[in-house]
């Protein structure tokens, strides 16, 4: 039954579950409740009909579209994972009005969001948990003052054990993997659990006994091996911080607490089994929404009349953030985190830093946010390459042009070395940025 547009949508995001504010110091010596493998991920829908948001659907197994739709892994949230229907503005309505109702939750009355881009696979693990483990401790220190935290990033999945095979064994596989996934979600189960247990976090697909007939074996590795891949290189992707993130003791028993919204915006094909990737090791989501159709990769395109439009997810996200402050709202603080990155977190950083470097020339682009940002940090992580070679791409190398590095480097040039256009310049004088010094390269970059 489809119903006028929902009063308060993101009430609900954490279902069956009596939510209760706490103070900063509360969250204190305070253990998560414990979740076991056999926890399944539940997920609700809610579909969109000539516009308008039906009530919000259990996705149980005699709901007709339960297979329809990947699952989360499970064991890291206390609520439900809410899918909402190919409809990118409904999606932003009720992702802007769950923003709101997170800033009502919080002790302080202050949201933190953010905005979390980067390597979808192949970093050093090593090197990248050195930065995820930097920006979780922000996140803890958030809470610690009675904030609450949303992270909105792009759904990429966690890449796991790949093997060499042919197209038709890829086919194959896929497709009996799907049929595995399906018949665990019509069993109640989840195909990747991750359990929390005394000795860390243990991340495992449901034993073979429970998934029915198939060819699998079970795989229960401990969470800190489980995503080396390639001859035991140790490559993740940015997933890999969500994991990290909701498995930290402090923050889940904020999530219990509904002080954190993770925001996911997946293509359709790690969202839809039809595209048979129902097995890939997604982090879970409070809010889910696919991505809209997309020209480029990047986060904006150039249109007819060199005139420059949002693109892809970034159509969504900066949407979202700009209807939250449509009115001045002091209730938010919006930064942004690039875990190293290619092209796409190159052109979103663009967006924000208000220029780019793009098939090798200097473009100023327009406003195209209307929201403060208080900070964004870049880190350059090493990754590791198809020959086997782990590196760091330092400022100025010929494969920087293409990464958010060309950007920096440019808001680094205070003697005016670079030939940039005066526009650029201007723009770029517009931030202040300093250069962090450890284990991994980073800089901090805030309005000037």
């Amino acid at each position: 039954m489809c119903l006028a547009p929902i009063t308060q949508p993101g009430d609900d995001i954490h279902a069956n579950k009596q939510v209760v504010k706490c103070t900063a110091s509360s969250l204190d010596g305070v253990q998560p409740k414990t979740q076991t493998s056999e926890s399944s991920m539940r997920q609700r829908l809610i579909e969109v009909r000539d516009g308008t948001p039906c009530e919000p659907e259990t996705l149980g197994t005699e709901h007709p579209r339960v297979t329809e739709f990947n699952s989360g892994c499970a064991g890291l949230l206390s609520g439900t994972e809410t899918i909402i229907d190919d409809d990118g503005e409904v999606a932003q309505q009720i992702m802007a009005k769950a923003l709101h109702a997170l800033a009502d939750q919080a002790p302080s009355g202050l949201a933190e969001v953010i905005m979390v881009l980067g390597g979808t696979k192949q970093m050093d693990k090593a090197h990248a948990e050195v930065c995820f483990h930097a920006e979780i401790t922000a996140c803890k220190a958030a809470l610690q003052k009675g904030h609450s935290i949303a992270i909105m990033y792009d759904g990429d999945p966690e890449d796991t054990d790949p093997v060499a095979e042919s197209s038709k064994a890829k086919k194959d596989r896929r497709q009996q993997e799907t049929d595995a996934a399906a018949q665990l979600k019509l069993n109640g189960q989840a195909y990747w659990s991750l359990n929390v247990t005394h000795e860390g976090p243990l991340l495992q697909r449901t034993p073979a006994e429970l998934r029915g007939p198939s060819d699998f074996e079970a795989v229960t590795k401990d969470a800190s091996k489980t995503l080396t891949a390639e001859g035991s290189r140790g490559m993740v992707g940015i997933a890999w911080f969500i994991f990290m993130l909701l498995a930290d003791p402090i923050v889940r028993v904020a999530e219990e607490d509904g002080r954190i919204l993770i925001c996911s915006i997946p293509g359709k094909d790690y969202l839809f089994t039809a595209a048979g990737k129902a097995t890939v090791l997604r982090p879970p989501a409070h809010l889910i929404a696919p991505q809209p159709p997309h020209v480029t990769w990047d986060s904006y395109r150039v249109a007819d009349g060199d005139s420059i439009e949002l693109d892809g997810a970034a159509s969504q996200r900066y949407s979202i953030l700009n209807q939250v402050f449509e009115k001045p709202d002091k209730r938010f603080r919006v930064r942004a985190v690039y875990f190293g990155g290619g092209g796409a977190a190159r052109s979103d950083l663009a967006l924000l830093l208000g220029f780019d470097f793009c098939e090798q020339s200097w473009r100023s682009l327009p406003v195209m946010t209307a929201f403060p940002i208080d900070n964004i940090r870049v880190y350059n992580i090493a990754r590791h390459s198809s020959s086997g070679v782990c590196e760091v791409t330092p400022l100025g190398h010929k494969h920087a042009s293409r990464l958010p590095l060309v950007l920096v480097e440019a808001l680094l040039d205070k003697t005016g070395h670079l030939s940039l256009p005066e526009s650029v310049r201007l723009a770029s004088q517009r931030w202040r940025v300093e250069s962090l010094m450890g284990s991994v390269q980073s800089w901090s970059i805030s309005p000037a």
